[in-house]
């Protein structure tokens, strides 16, 4: 009963058919929708920051920020999106005080549809504005994904819908309009669909790093 009834509330949801609708509606957002969309960089901003200052795990942030000073990783951008990605997850798998702004329902599928944004807006001094419709169109795209492949599922949520919506997300902030986005989804589906879940731990912060990247890689 319980599912039949989550059925049915996404099939009400109404979402959006193709990216050209998906920018009408990121593009039109009001001041207060965008107040909501702050929320998510604050709330994982300090999540990663958690994650960076202490350790969790294995310590695989620390063994990263190691590698870049003492020369052997560069620190660059991808290097950071992949030492934030993992920050935030880490933490929030080694049971961080700290929330996590989730999507569809997954609060690692959250931090990867998002920071990664954050991440490369900050880097690139990209204004504000832009940042925040490329956080809402992430979210859109793997809420859609979701729908599609079912909330809980064999396969692993941060390949296979919010690394999707990333890489929609960052093509906007770069400046790509309908076409470059709907190849962006095209070439990120091709590259990172299929992995398995084996279930949520501290394995999920690899996944996350590692597909992290992949969008900037298309």
């Amino acid at each position: 009963a319980e599912f039949a009834l989550q059925k049915a509330e996404k099939e009400e949801e109404n979402l959006p058919e193709n990216i050209a609708e998906i920018i009408k509606i990121i593009e039109a957002i009001d001041a207060k929708e965008k107040e909501e969309l702050r929320k998510t960089i604050i709330i994982n901003k300090q999540l990663t920051k958690e994650g960076r200052g202490k350790q969790y795990g294995i310590g695989i942030v620390k063994a990263l920020e190691g590698l870049i000073q003492n020369g052997m990783l560069s620190n660059d951008l991808m290097t950071n999106i992949k030492l934030e990605v993992a920050s935030g997850v880490e933490a929030r798998m080694g049971g961080a005080p700290k929330p996590a702004m989730s999507t569809s329902g997954s609060g690692n599928m959250g931090i990867t549809a998002t920071v990664p944004i954050i991440v490369t807006a900050e880097w690139l001094n990209i204004d504000e504005d832009r940042l925040l419709k490329s956080i809402l169109l992430s979210h859109i795209v793997t809420r859609i994904i979701s729908n599609y492949t079912g909330d809980l599922s064999a396969l692993c949520g941060c390949f296979n819908k919010s690394a999707i919506g990333a890489a929609a997300g960052l093509t906007y902030l770069l400046g790509g309009k309908e076409r470059e986005i709907n190849n962006a989804i095209n070439a990120a589906a091709s590259n990172m669909t299929g992995v398995i879940c084996d279930g949520a731990k501290y394995s999920c912060r690899n996944f996350s790093m590692s597909i992290s990247i992949s969008p900037q890689r298309n």
